[in-house]
């Protein structure tokens, strides 16, 4: 659904998210014109390992192929630079076999926009700049026709966040109210229940726990 349907037109100006152009594996993106960089997150759940890791079987994995289509296709227009980002099971064999879904995004790469010469697989931890574990892969490219050799060395390396090591506490608005579990949505509402049911058998009684909601935890 269009962030507009989603959030309102407010939401979307705030972030200058730009227009909406419709689906993103059936919009015609070979007359977009070049960009200076393309940096995209397409769903997880194909290739997560807690999923069922189906991969190019699982149809949401259109939205992976289409975003690396666009990769290539920007290339070929001159675009500087481009940020690809996935869970770490892009790198793992899907279930029933193949090769891994990051293995096949290389080899496109080279055989489809070899102009994408410099890219490098970055493993990152949320958890070194915020309060949250979540590990991710990274695939950063460069456009070697449009940088110098010197483009081609390591990655800066990952540096903790000091503001990491604090508390959870330390980080939670106290001036919010309290969310009423009946205002939840039913899938929130089954995960939290979940959770519940958790802490009752294996986390001491009065220790406190943190559960991830969505970001908006009414939908």
């Amino acid at each position: 659904k269009p962030l507009v349907a989603l959030h309102g037109r407010a939401v979307v100006d705030r972030f200058c998210l730009g227009p909406y152009v419709g689906d993103i594996c059936a919009v015609d993106y070979s007359n977009w014109e070049c960009v200076d960089a393309i940096i995209a997150g397409p769903p997880c759940p194909p290739v997560s390992r807690i999923g069922l890791r189906f991969a190019n079987e699982d149809p949401r994995q259109r939205v992976w192929d289409r975003c690396v289509d666009i990769i290539i296709d920007q290339g070929r227009k001159g675009a500087y630079f481009f940020v690809l980002e996935m869970v770490l099971g892009v790198t793992d064999r899907p279930r029933g076999g193949g090769e891994p879904v990051a293995t096949t995004f290389r080899r496109r790469l080279q055989t489809e926009a070899p102009m994408w010469e410099v890219v490098r697989e970055w493993r990152m931890n949320s958890l070194d700049f915020v309060p949250q574990r979540r590990e991710r892969v990274y695939f950063v490219g460069f456009n070697a026709a449009c940088f110098h050799d010197n483009c081609a060395g390591p990655l800066p390396p990952v540096v903790a966040n000091p503001c990491s090591c604090r508390a959870l506490a330390e980080y939670l608005r106290r001036d919010l109210p309290w969310v009423d579990e009946g205002q939840l949505s039913g899938h929130v509402a089954e995960r939290l229940a979940v959770h519940k049911a958790y802490a009752h058998q294996y986390v001491p009684c009065g220790v406190l726990i943190s559960i991830e909601l969505d970001r908006d935890w009414t939908k």
